[in-house]
């Protein structure tokens, strides 16, 4: 019996308060047709109003709370959701985050609604993404709201953490690998990418223009931003997805290749010089009103 069409949409936590119960509502409140499931990893919450809000969320039919004891790093603890996961489809949402609930955004759809119809009748797609929103301190469309290429993600284009894609295919690609300390959702499309390359399938990523997803801007410590060596992070990806870099890299040496995907990262300005192309607009609006602050 084949298994039902659905998706897994699994919202990690820490330390998160009032921002995990609005973002647990902004799914709850999607009018979403497929079946779904949310699965909530609290990686080792102390603060009372985490905790009351996954003791409130706990008895939710659609909710499943997984409490972790010690806070770690990012991989291993959306790891664990996968583990978890009983649909063939994935969602991966960050814990202080939203999905929109603008009725112009949801006129043809959820995110997740549409996602999954693109990838159940399209073998030859990696993932899909949308264009996103910030919220909280900041506004606008975030910089990286424009299509990207494979040819791109090699060259250390952002990746967010909120692309939806196959299950089977996270876990044949190795699952979020749990030595990348940066650049951790990049360094898993990366992985997807060189999964299916290896498969002989397409590898194309779908954009939809939309902005269902809304970034949180506010002031707090993240992991990503202490001292991190970056080209260490791309070397461990590179020596873990070879076939992919060498496959856009033919000429280089391979002790060279993570410093060349390191210079090729986008600056701030040609993030803005491709969002230009696909909807200059929203390029404007990003001038105009994004923060130099920004979470990232």
């Amino acid at each position: 019996m084949k298994k039902a069409l659905g998706v897994s949409i699994i919202i990690t936590s820490y330390n998160q308060g009032k921002y995990l119960r609005e973002a647990l509502l902004s799914v709850l409140k999607q009018p979403i047709k497929i079946e779904y499931e949310i699965i909530v990893v609290d990686d080792g919450s102390t603060d009372s109003e985490t905790i009351n809000a996954l003791n409130f969320f706990e008895g939710n039919p659609n909710t499943i709370i997984v409490r972790l004891q010690h806070h770690g790093r990012q991989g291993p603890v959306r790891n664990v959701g996968l583990e978890r996961a009983k649909y063939n489809y994935i969602f991966m949402m960050d814990g202080d985050d939203l999905l929109s609930a603008d009725p112009h955004t949801l006129r043809k759809g959820t995110y997740v609604d549409r996602a999954l119809a693109h990838l159940e009748n399209n073998n030859s797609l990696a993932f899909v993404r949308c264009a996103t929103r910030m919220c909280g301190m900041y506004s606008g469309f975030t910089n990286s709201s424009y299509p990207i290429t494979e040819a791109q993600v090699i060259r250390k284009h952002h990746v967010s953490t909120w692309i939806i894609y196959r299950k089977s295919e996270a876990i044949g690609a190795g699952c979020y690998d749990p030595d990348i300390k940066k650049w951790t959702d990049w360094s898993f499309a990366v992985s997807l990418l060189n999964y299916r390359l290896k498969q002989g399938k397409r590898r194309d990523i779908l954009f939809l223009p939309e902005a269902y997803y809304l970034y949180r801007i506010y002031q707090a410590h993240r992991e990503s931003a202490g001292a991190v060596d970056e080209e260490e992070m791309i070397r461990t990806t590179f020596e873990r997805q070879r076939e992919i870099f060498l496959k856009y890299y033919p000429n280089i040496s391979s002790d060279l290749i993570p410093h060349a995907v390191l210079a090729h990262k986008p600056s701030k300005i040609k993030d803005l010089f491709f969002m230009s192309l696909w909807n200059p607009l929203a390029a404007l609006e990003s001038i105009q009103k994004r923060g130099l602050k920004a979470k990232s």
